[in-house]
């Protein structure tokens, strides 16, 4: 027994010494960006690392707010850049390899330890592992990492339809469709809406500490930290309280909020929210702005429908306009232009519903072409578009693009403020994701599985059980 535990001991401390450069990266990184953003004056003398970590100032958004983008600039101003090479994408799938690794390793010493836990008793041990059993290992979790990150495949179905919608976005997908969790929102990233359980159990305070005691007391089943406890208490909490919140109805069936403790108001004001909000997938387009990419509309356009997306409601206050629509061409659409445009999208368009907000201006135009004239970059690096829809409207008429090469979005997901999402993100409402472009691009129209649990699947681990957990409640899906 002895033998066996000093060896697990041994092989767990290799394991480490072999994965700490991985996390001395990582925190270097991380503490360079941090770096970063303590200052406008010091981001202006930092031209030579503009390019490899620039900081992205979104003027335009509420309060200023500066979200940390880790991309390049969109051109070369002088000859202190650094390689050009080295860009947003670049970093970003660097980063997503670096998780992958540390993902694949997690997984190995896992398994590792499960053999260890069965160890004869009477077995001879070898406490020391030559260096190229040590090598294998590590060539071992590289390469698990590099498929992680290149070929996983959570949603075939999903795939072929995607082919079928856009042949090239697909190509880019099959190569590496890759997502992972971020500590903060990027332009470009996605938010994507938690379960409540999960709001309920990652989130801070009374109902948290509720849930961590009715954990504890419980002494069957899994340890309390595995996900096949706490996930199903919490929702046997969440029905006992809502029924008891139902239960000060008056006579007339009305709950009075007002007439409740602050914590079942609290928990109520929770649920609605989730309800509204339910398995939302959100791209951001700025610190406080995003639209939700997984609630299509309609792929019919009439007129009336036209001419909202396009004009917008004629009756909107100017000055309520939103910075994003400013990318797009504001100047007075041509005559006729209108004909046009359902002549291009009446009987394929993708049209969605971007969020409650700012839904009196006209859609956004979001898909991936670089090459459109009048569209402009989300973000630096991101490979993601709005605007240039004449040259959509030519180009489809003319066969150049596919209608489904496009997406149009009515309102927006505006947060009030920086702290207003940062709160969401605390309090485990939403979490924010990093993907590439593909994942964000594509169209979530008749998807054999909805692109939330496409996400979620991606990013493996603990959002990989939230999502079949959830699936486990969806008997249209089964």
């Amino acid at each position: 027994i002895a033998n066996a535990q000093h060896t697990h001991c041994t092989m767990k401390s290799t394991m480490i010494r072999q994965q700490s450069p991985i996390f001395v990266l990582l925190l270097i990184v991380n503490a360079f960006s941090h770096f970063i953003r303590i200052s406008d004056a010091f981001q202006s003398k930092l031209v030579p690392f503009r390019n490899s970590f620039l900081t992205h100032n979104v003027e335009h958004e509420r309060g200023n707010s500066i979200i940390p983008l880790f991309s390049s600039s969109s051109s070369s101003s002088s000859g202190d850049d650094v390689d050009s090479e080295f860009e947003l994408e670049d970093w970003r799938k660097f980063r997503a390899s670096l998780i992958a690794k540390e993902a694949a390793a997690a997984a190995a010493a896992n398994n590792e330890n499960d053999e260890n836990m069965n160890v004869d008793v009477n077995m001879s041990v070898n406490t020391n592992p030559n260096a190229n059993d040590v090598e294998n290992k590590e060539d071992t979790a590289e390469k698990a990492a590099s498929n992680q990150l290149k070929r996983e495949t959570v949603a075939e179905e999903n795939e072929r339809l995607l082919e079928q919608q856009n042949a090239e976005l697909a190509k880019e997908y099959k190569k590496e469709a890759w997502a992972h969790l971020i500590a903060e929102p990027e332009v470009g990233g996605l938010i994507c809406r938690m379960p409540i359980e999960g709001e309920l159990y990652w989130g801070t305070g009374f109902w948290k500490d509720k849930l961590d005691t009715l954990l504890s007391i419980d002494t069957m089943g899994p340890p309390k930290s595995q996900m096949e406890n706490w996930f199903p208490m919490a929702e046997r909490m969440l029905a006992r309280e809502l029924e008891a919140i139902t239960a000060n109805a008056g006579k007339n069936g009305i709950l009075n909020p007002n007439d409740l403790h602050e914590d079942s108001r609290e928990l109520l004001e929770k649920y609605l929210d989730y309800k509204q909000t339910w398995q939302e997938v959100c791209l951001m387009l700025g610190s406080t702005q995003g639209v939700v990419i997984n609630r299509p509309i309609t792929q019919n356009i009439n007129k009336s429908l036209a001419k909202l997306l396009l004009e917008g409601q004629p009756s909107a206050s100017m000055a309520a306009t939103s910075s994003i629509a400013d990318k797009q061409e504001n100047e007075e659409l041509p005559f006729g232009f209108i004909d046009k445009f359902i002549q291009a999208f009446g009987k394929g368009a993708a049209v969605y519903m971007g969020g409650p907000d700012l839904q009196a201006e006209p859609a956004l135009l979001v898909h991936g072409i670089a090459t459109l004239e009048g569209a402009s970059e989300l973000a630096p690096g991101t490979g993601i578009y709005i605007g240039g829809l004449k040259a959509a409207v030519e180009g489809v008429l003319d066969g150049k693009y596919q209608p489904l090469d496009f997406r149009f979005f009515l309102g927006r997901k505006v947060f009030d403020d920086g702290a207003s999402l940062k709160a969401k993100i605390d309090q485990a409402a939403y979490k924010a994701i990093a993907c590439n472009r593909s994942l964000a691009l594509k169209q979530c129209l008749g998807l054999p599985k909805p692109l939330w649990h496409e996400v979620l699947e991606l990013c493996g681990g603990d959002m990989k059980s939230v999502s079949q957990l959830e699936l486990g409640k969806r008997l249209d899906l089964r």
